[in-house]
Order: C-alpha cells, then sequence, then structure tokens
C-alpha cells in the first residue's frame, strides 16, 4: 500500500481511523518497519499538554503551530519538511 510505496522517515497516526482499528495499523506497520510511530494523541499531549478527556478529533493539528515549537526557524524548516505531491517527511530537505 501507501505506506510500503513512500517509505515514510516518520508516522504521524491518528488512532481514530474510520473502519479500522489504529493499533492494528501499528501493529501492520511494524511487522514490516521500524520506522518511529507518533499517535495524534501523543502528538497533542506534548505539543500543547493537551488532556484527552475531550474529544481529540475535533482538535486540528496545524503544521504551522508544530514547526513554531520544534524548528529553529519556522519559515525555513529543517524538521518537518515539505515534500510537495507528498506531504512531510522528517529530516533536512533534499
Amino acid at each position: 500500500g501507501a505506506f510500503r510505496e513512500s517509505k515514510p522517515d516518520l508516522v504521524l497516526l491518528d488512532l481514530m481511523l474510520p473502519g479500522k482499528d489504529g493499533m492494528e495499523v501499528c501493529r501492520e506497520i511494524r511487522r514490516e518497519s521500524d520506522v518511529p510511530i507518533i499517535t495524534r494523541e501523543q502528538l497533542l499531549e506534548e505539543v500543547w499538554g493537551y488532556q484527552h478527556s475531550a474529544d481529540t478529533r475535533l482538535v486540528n493539528v496545524h503544521v504551522q503551530r508544530l514547526r513554531s515549537k520544534i524548528e529553529r526557524d519556522p519559515e525555513n524548516p529543517e524538521i518537518v519538511v515539505t515534500v510537495r505531491g507528498v506531504g512531510y517527511r522528517a529530516g533536512r530537505a533534499a
């Protein structure tokens, strides 16, 4: 599938997937790769200190907000790099 074709450096996964158990997706990825997996819930907790007593699906995760927290220069990102036509990749731009 898409995971095998794209060979991501990092997987950001929402565990609340429609029609599929997010933990099962984690197990499938782990059987094929040791790529780091960060759940959307972990990201919210780390970046915003968000407690998950409410429905986290209502919170939009914005790359700009993430970059403002982790990049030295968010205007010239080195950690969360935009890959045109693909999405985002962790690491330095090619």
